[in-house]
């Protein structure tokens, strides 16, 4: 388990994260700090709610990916349980093309 270190930082400081991250307190407002993060480009940096898109979409295609279609309706039937409306657009029409294309490549025998 990793180990949170708390701080307590006035505006303008620093803290060293390593030899390449630095995050520096560039404004507090109330109960909002402001932070500035350098980092090298190829560390990546977000904010959480980012980071966590950003994973569910790679899961999504792996098991796309690995023709794992089983799990890859279950991840669209939860994130309709969490998304908003600009989310349920965008699934709403992925659906769409999806069961296009299913219905495309299926033989109807009459």
């Amino acid at each position: 388990m990793n180990k949170m270190l708390v701080l307590s930082r006035e505006k303008d400081q620093r803290i060293m994260i390593g030899d390449d991250v630095v995050l520096t307190i560039v404004d507090i407002r109330g109960d909002k700090v402001r932070l500035g993060i350098e980092a090298p480009k190829e560390i990546p940096v977000h904010r959480q709610e980012i980071y966590d898109r950003i994973k569910n979409q790679t899961t999504f295609n792996e098991y796309l990916s690995k023709d794992d279609w089983n799990s890859a309706y279950s991840m669209l039937i939860d994130r309709v349980y969490k998304a908003d409306d600009d989310d349920l657009n965008n699934l709403s029409n992925v659906m769409g093309v999806c069961v296009g294309a299913l219905e495309s490549s299926l033989e109807y025998n009459v």
